[in-house]
C-alpha cells in the first residue's frame, strides 16, 4: 500500500445519466484518470439523493433525463453546496441550454456525441482542474 499513500487523493464522483452506455464509458474514462467513482443514478431525483450522501468532488450530471432533467438537478445541487462542481453532459446540441447551465452554476458542458480522444481529453482536463 505504500505506492498508493504517495499518490494524490482520489477525485470522487459521481455520474447521473439515464444512459447506461454513457455511464459506462464515463466511468471507464474516469478510472482511467484514477478517479473514484463513488456511485451511478439514472435520473436527477436520484442524482441529488446520491450527491447529498457522498459529496463527490466532481459530478458529471446528464442534461436530459426523466422525473428531474439535468438542469432543474443542477440547480437543486447547487442548494446543497454553492461550490459543488457540476460538468453537464448532453447529445442536445443547443447553445441557449449550454447558456442555463452556465448560469445555473456548471463547471463546463460537454456533448456525448465528441470523438473519444476529445471526450477523454475533455474528462482529463476536469480532473486537472480539481487539483488547482
Amino acid at each position: 500500500m505504500a505506492n498508493s499513500e504517495a499518490k494524490a487523493p482520489l477525485v470522487r464522483v459521481i455520474i447521473i445519466d439515464d444512459d447506461g452506455d454513457i455511464r459506462n464509458l464515463v466511468s471507464a474514462l474516469l478510472q482511467a484518470e484514477g478517479c473514484e467513482i463513488l456511485g451511478e443514478a439514472v435520473n436527477g431525483v436520484e442524482g441529488l439523493e446520491l450527491f447529498k450522501n457522498t459529496r463527490p468532488d466532481l459530478v458529471f450530471l446528464d442534461v436530459k433525463m426523466p422525473e428531474m432533467d439535468g438542469l432543474a438537478t443542477l440547480r437543486e445541487i447547487i442548494k446543497v453546496d454553492a461550490k459543488a462542481r457540476v460538468v453537464m453532459l448532453t447529445g442536445l446540441d443547443n447553445e441557449m441550454l449550454s447558456d442555463d447551465a452556465y448560469l445555473a452554476g456548471a463547471r463546463s458542458y460537454i456533448r456525448k456525441d465528441t470523438e473519444l480522444e476529445i471526450l477523454r481529453a475533455r474528462i482529463g482536463e476536469e480532473i486537472t482542474s480539481l487539483s488547482n
